[in-house]
């Protein structure tokens, strides 16, 4: 029963990363991410607000860090709305933020009763969020970091040096240092593209998309099953 109930959970999720977050790149690197064997996934059977259990989890994502992008811990047993999902996200976070280790991931909720808001950009970033079953996303620092680019000002300039190389005036130079600096950051600029996308396309062809992904109905699990290794997903 067990090794069903996993397979089973398992499947729900696929249907989601593949056929929404990958499917309509909703996140650029999803897709890199788990075929480079990146994306590490786990089902914790809890049935409760259970921080202690989480935590160990944890502790056994923090020994692989090394290996992993973006990690999700699934919680099919778990019957909270979003808001006590949100709550217990924010003890967790809490209590690993505490830890002196707890600076490898940063922790993200998701949840199947995230609304839809497309007034804006950011606002429309919780329905992205809609998984089929409750969830904690840890994303790698290493990777916000690298996405970040860290250091702009060696950016800028590289930009100048290279553009006064190839015989472009001070002037010039300036203006492109102007537009690099107003240019949104590489978050902004995949929730601006996903809101373009989510408006040419329709609600209804992502709504359809998701309830695809929570078709497959939840089963009855035992929460005092052991919880299973953090694994790469396929």
């Amino acid at each position: 029963m067990l090794d069903a109930a996993r397979d089973h959970v398992l499947a729900r999720n696929n249907r989601y990363v593949h056929g929404v977050i990958e499917r309509y790149s909703v996140c650029p690197f999803a897709r890199s991410c788990r075929a480079e064997g990146r994306l590490w996934r786990r089902i914790c059977w809890t049935d409760d607000a259970d921080v202690a259990r989480v935590m160990a989890g944890i502790d056994e994502l923090e020994a692989v860090q090394s290996k992993v992008e973006v990690a999700l811990m699934i919680f099919p047993g778990v019957q909270m709305s979003a808001r006590q999902f949100d709550a217990y996200h924010q003890r967790i976070r809490a209590r690993y933020l505490d830890r002196s280790a707890g600076k490898t991931f940063y922790v993200v909720p998701f949840h199947p009763d995230y609304p839809r808001d497309a007034s804006s950009a950011g606002a429309l970033v919780r329905f992205w969020r809609k998984s089929p079953d409750p969830t904690l996303q840890f994303v790698h620092i290493d990777t916000l970091e690298a996405l970040r680019r860290v250091d702009p000002k060696a950016e800028f300039s590289r930009i100048a040096l290279r553009m006064l190389a190839g015989g472009h005036s001070a002037e010039d130079v300036l203006a492109a240092l102007e537009a690099k600096k107003s240019r949104p950051s590489t978050s902004q600029q995949v929730a601006d593209q996903n809101l373009q996308r989510f408006r040419e396309l329709g609600a209804a062809t992502f709504e359809q998309a998701l309830d695809s992904a929570a078709e497959l109905e939840r089963l009855t699990i035992d929460p005092a099953w052991p919880d299973t290794p953090w694994m790469a997903a396929e």
